[in-house]
């Protein structure tokens, strides 16, 4: 069972990777905002009175809905680091879409700072060498 989902906030920010039971918890409260990915996980409970097993299916990416997240009261976002972004990615070049280890990844911005870009997790995607 794959237990990494990233966690937004509603803007869509990323926050952190959470498990597979903390992301359930977002659900039960109806915290999730929206999510996003084909692929899902489907949790099983029990079985209610009239047999029926109740289930879950959880999201590889989810948006959180709360106070703490959509006002801005969070102390800080992620700091942004290569390792992170690799593993937000999953190592997977943005353009060839092949799967490579840390060391023939590289980050790219998607705007570049020459043209008004930034160092943020939504101007960066994971390249390899030969693409970037």
């Amino acid at each position: 069972m794959n237990s990494d989902i990233l966690s937004l906030d509603i803007a869509g920010t990323p926050l952190r990777w959470i498990d597979i039971e903390a992301a359930a918890c977002y659900y039960a409260l109806g915290k999730v905002g929206w999510e996003v990915g084909a692929s899902r996980t489907i949790l099983r409970g029990g079985r209610n009175a009239q047999g029926i097993t109740s289930e879950m299916a959880i999201a590889p990416i989810i948006a959180v809905r709360s106070p703490m997240h959509s006002t801005g009261k969070m102390s800080h976002t992620a700091r942004l680091s290569r390792r992170m972004l690799f593993a937000r990615d999953r190592h997977v070049c943005a353009y060839c879409g092949e799967r490579f280890a840390d060391t023939v990844l590289s980050i790219d911005h998607i705007r570049p700072v020459s043209r008004g870009g930034v160092d943020s997790w939504m101007n960066w995607v994971t390249a390899c060498l030969s693409c970037n």
